[in-house]
């Protein structure tokens, strides 16, 4: 999944470790969850980390995507210029999860 979400390794330890905030562009997303292929393009990501303890940071991102669509057994869905502004996720840097 990480490999998705940052551009490369130096940025994702930038985030993970130093918890500095950071903005990147994605080309292109292509990602599985719950069932669901999610593609979208011109993507920018922004991602503010804090640290919950040695090994555990949450990530708060904001997304912003030109063209994106999500599809599903439960759901088909085309946007234009899509904002998520409130999304997180927990690392663990042992798990790398």
């Amino acid at each position: 999944m990480w490999e998705e979400i940052f551009p490369n390794d130096i940025v994702k330890q930038s985030i993970v470790t130093e918890y500095s905030p950071s903005g990147y562009n994605i080309l292109t997303l292509q990602y599985t969850i719950i069932g669901h292929r999610i593609n979208a393009s011109d993507e920018e990501i922004r991602v503010v980390a804090s640290r919950i303890n040695e090994a555990i940071t949450r990530l708060d991102f904001q997304i912003f995507a030109n063209n994106a669509e999500v599809s599903g057994q439960l759901l088909s869905q085309s946007h234009n210029d899509l904002e998520i502004t409130s999304a997180y996720s927990i690392y663990d840097r042992i798990t790398e999860k």
